[in-house]
């Protein structure tokens, strides 16, 4: 008994099957990147949503008749909690809540840094001398660079870029 050999095999050949493999690999890689882009500028949106909104809290917390203090512990905005004012909730969407203050030649990311604006960030700030700083990783909003990025009494409540 002898058997038929067919000549139309079904099927996908080892180097068809490679082929597929590899684009599926590349595009997942472009889909990735894209990815990772996205999640920056998502954070350094919420950044800046935060800065503006720590900027109100002080302003409502101002009693409009002399400056207070914002009883600030240490240089990180989340030390601080004043009467009216308690900003306990912002800290940098990218890093641990124990992480470092930024400093003013930052250049990763980091947690928010409050101090006085008219003494580069010392100790002390009140509701009419303060600055708030925190570092953008691709940049967002007004602020198109990766960078540091304040706003203090002197802005009104608007973002500049730097922190000096």
């Amino acid at each position: 008994m002898r058997f038929k050999q067919s000549s139309d095999t079904k099927g996908f050949t080892l180097i068809e099957l490679l082929v597929v493999i590899a684009i599926i690999g590349i595009l997942s890689a472009v889909v990735l990147t894209s990815l990772t882009s996205a999640r920056k500028k998502g954070r350094d949106a919420r950044r800046l949503e935060d800065l503006k909104s720590i900027a109100n809290n002080i302003a409502i917390a101002h009693n409009g008749t002399s400056p207070s203090t914002l009883g600030c512990t240490t240089a990180l905005a989340s030390s601080c909690s004043a009467p009216n004012l308690n900003l306990s909730a912002f800290t940098d969407p990218g890093v641990d809540a124990g992480a470092a203050a930024c400093a003013f030649n930052a250049s990763a990311v980091c947690n928010y840094v409050i101090g006085k604006a008219s003494t580069n960030l010392a100790a002390g700030a009140t509701t009419e001398d303060y600055r708030v700083c925190a570092y953008l990783e691709a940049g967002g909003g007004p602020i198109a660079v990766a960078g540091m990025v304040q706003v203090s009494n002197v802005s009104n409540g608007t973002l500049i870029a730097g922190c000096s």
